[in-house]
């Protein structure tokens, strides 16, 4: 880029924009996001649309579940469906519960939005089925104002982060399959603006993922470098893991057939190589857009860990968030990397932190690392 060409850029992005444009921004992403809502009811089904119920599991439903007018989709539906039935049944106490999932003690970890759906529904299933299905727009809501309020922009540099977070697409995929990944982040970085009710915010992301449970050490250094007594940080992390761990001894109580999941991790970066070089072997008999966009998102993915390691900051929240959101994304195993839409969902913890940080970089470095980072996260 010439000189001219990228002073002139700096200084565009920079520039300070009106007061009254953020509140505007905010309620256009809010509306936008309720119009995507409105288009997935169906007058005949609700929004049960987005649970993607599979006709492979539609025969071992609850009879709760069945009474409900659902929209069945061919082959196994989608994990949507699950977490749905466990809406019906938050307690367990229904065999056909845990018949009617995939992988029941797996799933039933993660109880935080059936049991949200559950208190909606007032003991109606079909309110409590469409409730789960609309949790995913609430929290989308909900992360669309907490973004605004934590990088409050004020240039169009903060401006591109911020609406980049709220409309990437493992928000947005999550939200339309009604899934726990995009809630789950929310409720995480809820714990980061709002440091002094951090134990109950990622007690519920917990509750509602359980893998944010990896982030807890950057909440325990930051009590630990804000001089905090000891005892006080030994409370607030009881206060987290003690639900977790009760509802845990619970669910193994009521469903004691052991979880196992193949390849969840791995080797740093084998399974990405491993997919990629797997798309190119049989390049080009079977090469086509879809395909290429797993090597967009390999390389977003692999930028944003790159910013991590160059830019260390670690006394920063939203770094270490970042960093162990690097992590994991680096030692994610072969079953993570079947679609690459997966992996822009298990990212979002490093995609939202990424974004974060990058809102308040240096304008010169700006551009490079927002298309990096990125090109391969706005897909839907």
């Amino acid at each position: 880029m010439p000189l001219e060409v990228k002073k002139l850029f700096v200084g565009a992005i920079s520039r300070p924009t009106p007061g009254w444009l953020r509140f505007a921004a905010c309620g256009a992403c809010v509306a936008i996001i309720l119009v995507v809502l409105t288009k997935e009811y169906s007058p005949e089904y609700g929004f049960t649309g987005m649970l993607r119920y599979g006709e492979k599991f539609n025969e071992r439903e609850p009879d709760k579940v069945k009474q409900v007018p659902r929209e069945i989709f061919p082959g196994l539906g989608f994990d949507g469906q699950f977490y749905a039935d466990l809406a019906l049944d938050p307690t367990l106490t229904n065999k056909k519960t845990a018949t009617a999932m995939d992988l029941p003690q797996y799933r039933s970890r993660r109880i935080f939005l059936p049991l949200c759906a559950f208190l909606a529904g007032h003991g109606n299933p079909t309110a409590t089925v469409n409730a789960y299905a609309v949790c995913n727009f609430v929290f989308w809501i909900f992360l669309c104002v907490l973004v605004f309020v934590k990088i409050n922009p004020r240039s169009m540099q903060e401006y591109a982060c911020a609406l980049t977070i709220v409309f990437t697409s493992g928000v947005v995929g999550s939200a339309l399959l009604a899934l726990t990944d995009m809630p789950a982040t929310a409720l995480l970085f809820a714990a980061l603006v709002f440091p002094l009710l951090w134990p109950l915010f990622l007690g519920c992301a917990v509750l509602t993922r359980e893998t944010t449970l990896f982030f807890t050490p950057v909440f325990l250094l930051t009590e630990i470098l804000s001089k905090k007594k000891l005892p006080w940080i030994f409370i607030k992390t009881v206060l987290v893991f003690t639900p977790i761990a009760l509802w845990y001894c619970y669910c193994m109580w009521r469903i004691p057939e052991p979880v196992f999941i193949e390849k969840v991790y791995g080797l740093p970066f084998l399974a990405m190589l491993h997919r990629l070089g797997s798309i190119l072997y049989h390049w080009p008999a079977v090469f086509c857009p879809y395909q290429a966009h797993y090597f967009l998102t390999a390389i977003s993915l692999t930028a944003q860990c790159a910013y991590f390691a160059i830019r260390p900051r670690p006394k920063d929240p939203l770094w270490l968030t970042g960093a162990i959101g690097s992590a994991s994304f680096a030692l994610m195993g072969h079953i993570s990397w079947m679609e690459f839409s997966w992996m822009l969902r298990y990212s979002l913890p490093m995609t939202f932190a990424f974004n974060l940080l990058l809102s308040k970089e240096d304008p010169r470095r700006f551009f490079k690392w927002f298309i990096a980072g990125n090109i391969g996260c706005l897909y839907l």
